[in-house]
């Protein structure tokens, strides 16, 4: 088969373009900027074959049907930049279609890859003998490959958790533009996480989950725990408070600048390797690059 298989649907990189239909692209990996089709970029070559028994199986064409479930729906967030035109088949569809891209992107396979080898690191510290240790433990790349596709199916386990997060739109105030990724999907809780343990799952109370739609468009997905404070806080005024507004209504607000920064340094923090943007302008990501080159190849897991 070996098919160009997009792990960034192209329909999402579409809305990323400049007026040329071209595609800004910063390299991580070789702090260089090109452009690019959305062809080209975030996609490998047979990346979701897998070899089962003696025959070679592609997922692709399951992963478009949920690609294609969820079009429609987002093509309708965009065009009206309100969430209200959702129904809530809609916003399921939506859901798998985020749990899909949380688990399909390379980020994803590198997280199994250094979950292995961080196995295969620290359990003989441990007293595990190598001949103790499950199989499983000792894959090569293609048994790696075969993991990570057939860990799809586990996208319906985080569906609900989608679906219990307060959502809304955000806009970005003129001049400003969002990024996107080879790792759309990213989350972020700023409450420290308990020890031993971290706080960055998708149930994780006071988790972020932002996915940007377009240039001009970001969904957030917000743990209700976060929003709470502003109901109570609403009770004493009688202005309505924006994000409010926002989940409440589907009606997208913009905000401040320096949002912007923060959800675009989000896409840039876990990145593979590849960020994109309608323009050249990748100085937030050579800064923080300079600033945390361990950025530049990021370790998704740490084995303890």
């Amino acid at each position: 088969m070996n098919n160009n298989d997009h792990y960034v649907p192209q329909f999402l990189l579409r809305r990323f373009c400049n007026d040329d239909g071209r595609l800004h692209v910063f390299d991580k990996w070789n702090d260089r900027s090109f452009v690019s089709s959305t062809r080209n970029v975030a996609s490998e070559k047979g990346f979701y074959d897998v070899k089962l028994d003696d025959e070679i199986v592609s997922f692709e064409p399951l992963l478009s049907t949920f690609e294609n479930a969820a079009l429609e729906a987002l093509n309708a967030v965009v065009e009206n930049n309100s969430l209200a035109v959702l129904s809530d088949a809609d916003r399921v569809n939506v859901a798998y279609f985020l749990a899909i891209q949380t688990l399909r992107t390379r980020a994803q396979r590198e997280m199994l890859a250094q979950m292995d080898q961080g196995m295969r690191d620290t359990l003989p510290f441990k007293g595990v003998a190598p001949e103790d240790l499950p199989d499983d433990f000792y894959r090569n790349g293609e048994q790696l490959k075969a993991d990570s596709v057939l860990h799809l199916p586990m996208a319906e386990e985080f569906v609900p958790h989608f679906l219990a997060k307060d959502w809304c739109l955000n806009a970005p105030p003129a001049g400003a533009t969002f990024f996107v990724s080879d790792h759309p999907v990213v989350r972020r809780n700023i409450h420290p996480p308990p020890s031993f343990m971290g706080n960055n799952g998708i149930a994780s109370e006071g988790i972020q989950i932002y996915l940007p739609l377009s240039a001009d468009l970001i969904l957030c997905m917000l743990c209700p725990t976060l929003i709470t404070p502003f109901r109570e806080q609403q009770k004493e005024l009688t202005e309505p408070i924006p994000i409010l507004t926002a989940i409440d209504t589907g009606r997208a607000f913009v905000i401040p600048a320096e949002c912007v920064t923060y959800c675009n340094s989000l896409q840039v923090a876990y990145s593979e390797r590849f960020v994109f943007s309608c323009n050249d302008d990748f100085s937030l990501a050579k800064g923080m690059l300079s600033t945390n080159p361990e950025l530049r190849k990021p370790s998704h897991v740490v084995v303890q």
